[in-house]
């Protein structure tokens, strides 16, 4: 539990730099919480918009796209 609380402040911390067009610091930092809560699908997903953001096209797509079908809806 303590993993994923710690998760879900480096997702917090990703967010404010994603919004500021930091992706390249948003992307280590969704990697870190990634580390920790693997099993977070919008990790994944807020991961791969970094990706977007520097140009880096599908690189994150696939990861996102399973950790998609993998959650429960």
């Amino acid at each position: 539990m303590a993993g994923s609380s710690q998760a879900e402040v480096l997702k917090a911390e990703g967010n404010a730099l994603f919004v500021q067009n930091d992706f390249s610091g948003a992307y280590k930092k969704y990697t870190a919480a990634i580390k920790l809560d693997n099993q977070n699908a919008i990790l994944y997903c807020n991961r791969a918009a970094c990706s977007f953001g520097l140009n880096r096209w599908g690189l994150d797509s696939f990861p996102c796209s399973v950790s998609l079908y993998s959650t429960p809806h």
